[in-house]
């Protein structure tokens, strides 16, 4: 494998992993600066390595491992601190903060396929409100409503997404009560 191939390939897989190995380092460790640091020694370890990276196998999984090695590293420089956690709880963290970034993207799935499916005044409502960030009372003059229109149109809308989400999530299986 080339070097640009090696690099794009961890470019690729690590723009996705670094929200999670963050999360994870964030928890384990003390402080946000500390966390930074051993992410991005991670990132660097990671990226030195990635001709050992078995791409049969998840990326996450393998970059979570070198995470882990480093937040120990990190951890045994600063054994001064009080609070370590243990080895089967670090562990523990990590395979938690795997499975919720399925989960989110899962979610984020499902919440794109959902605001598509809305009618397009309520996808304009929404847009203006979290996209715009407009206020509910710009949001009334902009559609000649009043803000209390708007308010009872936004619960509606985000009761219909919350539904539509949760539908999208739910297996069929349980769906049908079987």
């Amino acid at each position: 494998m080339t070097e640009q191939k090696r690099n794009e390939l961890f470019a690729r897989h690590w723009v996705k992993a670094q929200p999670v190995v963050m999360t994870y380092l964030l928890t384990i460790l003390r402080s946000a600066s500390d966390a930074e640091d051993v992410l991005q020694s991670a990132a660097l370890k990671a990226a030195t390595k990635i001709d050992q990276y078995d791409p049969e196998r998840p990326f996450m999984s393998w970059v979570m491992a070198i995470a882990r090695h480093e937040a120990v590293d990190h951890l045994r420089r600063h054994r001064r601190d009080r609070l370590v956690f243990a080895p089967d709880l670090m562990d523990q963290l990590a395979a938690d903060a795997e499975l919720l970034t399925d989960q989110m993207t899962d979610r984020k799935l499902a919440l794109a396929e959902c605001l598509e499916a809305l009618v397009d005044r309520s996808r304009s409502i929404i847009a203006m409100r979290y996209r715009e960030n407009l206020s509910i009372q710009k949001m009334a003059d902009r559609l000649s409503m009043t803000p209390n229109a708007i308010y009872v149109a936004l619960h509606r809308i985000r009761e219909t997404l919350a539904r539509c989400i949760q539908d999208r999530l739910t297996p069929p299986q349980e769906k049908t009560g079987d």
